[in-house]
């Protein structure tokens, strides 16, 4: 609980400092960015973890259909990634640009639990709404 609280602490002095940090490297810049838009443009609070979004089967579908010519050739790429990290068991998300998972591989035993933390087909890890994330940002 302490560390969360730290991060907390952190974002806020990040997000509330007049001007930001210059001497910051690119990635640093970018997270600090981020969690600026998150808590200024989208309202989001970094002590309260976003609620997952899972898009409609409509929108899921219009998704699919928009990436249809690479889902076919990324799932290929996909697959042979998985057999190398199921065993430590990682699961693979693909999202299109707007950060809408478009194809899963995972573990069917873990699906509920996954689901729940947003690893699951159809999950929207958009800034807007997850907040700073590697998927979505």
């Amino acid at each position: 609980m302490r560390a969360v609280q730290h991060h907390v602490d952190k974002v806020l002095r990040v997000v509330h400092l007049t001007p930001p940090l210059a001497d910051t490297d690119a990635n640093t810049a970018l997270i600090h960015r981020s969690w600026r838009r998150c808590s200024v443009e989208h309202s989001l609070d970094p002590a309260l973890r976003p609620d997952v979004r899972i898009e409609t089967s409509t929108k899921l579908k219009e998704c699919l259909q928009r990436n249809e010519e690479h889902l076919h050739v990324a799932r290929a790429g996909m697959e042979q990634l998985y057999k190398h990290v199921s065993a430590s068991g990682y699961v693979l998300l693909l999202t299109d640009a707007s950060g809408v998972t478009i194809d899963y591989i995972g573990n069917d035993t873990w699906d509920t639990l996954l689901r729940r933390a947003g690893l699951a087909l159809g999950a929207d890890w958009n800034e807007i709404h997850a907040g700073t994330n590697g998927i979505g940002t």
